[in-house]
């Protein structure tokens, strides 16, 4: 089985747009060409899910940087936070009036301070719920809205939760921390991905551990330091590049 893995938001879509027609029709293209397209993003399923058409939202998709994973437009499995320590920590940010958004399965929560990032995730159609109705289904993801406290946040979850992972975004001011040995390599490995037949592609640190597994590494943008061997490629060109690697997949043996 050959395998493309697709990073989602600075690799297939942008300024937060849906996928753009030219982009579906490739990687419609490589289904049918029989090559197994997979899509490994730090968004949940609620906020990927309209980016896609419908006939690209019933495959794979791995969210929240590996804690989600999802088959047939619905959560399939999601790694959570032990409860009692992600409810310290949350009390924490809100006693410090730091902005973040937290996920659920299927659900999310917002700080009382506000932050233009909210607006754009209720945009997409779902209105946040109270924060005792997501600590009771338990947390995925914490997303932190403002990258300049990485480190005295990161000192207070040390204090506080017994593991996690932290997950920078190079082109936004925020942050992600999802629970412990959450990444997209160890979620496609589960899934039986033999990363061998496989390539990935994205443009952020969440994605390097992916993408040093690959047998083909396709790095979008400048903004990721990688020095792995690796097909670099900008946004203007991504889908003539797609395109051509998508060609070659299908035409070649073996990767």
């Amino acid at each position: 089985m050959r395998n493309l893995v697709f990073d989602l938001d600075g690799t297939l879509v942008f300024k937060g747009q849906p996928l753009s027609a030219s982009i579906a029709t490739a990687l419609r293209h490589a289904k049918k060409e029989g090559l197994n397209v997979v899509f490994a993003t730090a968004r949940p399923l609620r906020d990927t899910l309209p980016l896609l058409p419908t006939d690209l939202q019933n495959g794979f998709i791995i969210g929240c940087n590996g804690a989600m994973i999802s088959r047939y437009g619905k959560v399939q499995s999601a790694n959570r936070f032990e409860t009692r320590q992600i409810r310290a920590l949350i009390q924490w940010l809100q006693d410090a009036e730091i902005p973040y958004l937290i996920d659920s399965q299927d659900d999310y929560a917002i700080s009382s301070v506000p932050h233009p990032f909210h607006e754009f995730v209720n945009a997409l159609g779902s209105a946040p719920k109270p924060l005792e109705c997501i600590l009771q289904v338990g947390i995925t993801k914490l997303l932190i809205l403002d990258k300049s406290l990485r480190a005295k946040i990161e000192a207070e979850a040390e204090q506080m939760l017994d593991s996690f992972q932290i997950y920078e975004h190079v082109s936004d001011d925020s942050f992600d921390m999802v629970p412990e040995a959450c990444n997209k390599l160890t979620a496609l490995e589960a899934a039986g991905i033999q990363m061998a037949e496989t390539a990935c592609f994205g443009n952020d640190h969440n994605d390097i551990a992916m993408l040093e597994a690959a047998a083909s590494a396709v790095v979008v943008g400048d903004q990721l330091h990688f020095s792995a061997p690796c097909l670099r490629v900008s946004e203007n060109d991504m889908q003539t590049r797609l395109d051509d690697l998508i060609s070659t997949l299908v035409t070649a043996p073996s990767f």
